[in-house]
């Protein structure tokens, strides 16, 4: 929605999504997309924030109507950033 941007720094500014090993996962409080994506990033350039170093973005954007995919989206990437070694096989 227009509103997405505003969300998604509204968050970050009540709870960081940087998490571990490098794996960053801005969202906004509640769904509100238009369409369900993912955007992914690759941080190349070293970029600090919080004194974490983050290698890899996962932008999501869910609509209202996808609180299952949001699950599954979740678990999936919770499973990601606790394997070092599959964040460091992505970042390459």
């Amino acid at each position: 929605t227009k509103d997405y941007v505003k969300y998604v720094l509204e968050r970050e500014k009540a709870i960081s999504t940087i998490y571990s090993n490098g794996v960053a996962i801005p969202h906004p409080m509640t769904m509100c997309g238009i369409k369900n994506t993912i955007s992914v990033c690759v941080v190349k350039d070293r970029m600090l924030s919080s004194e974490k170093n983050i290698k890899l973005i996962f932008l999501i954007n869910l609509r209202k109507d996808s609180y299952k995919l949001h699950k599954t989206i979740t678990a999936y990437l919770v499973d990601l950033m606790e394997n070092k070694k599959a964040v460091e096989e992505l970042y390459k």
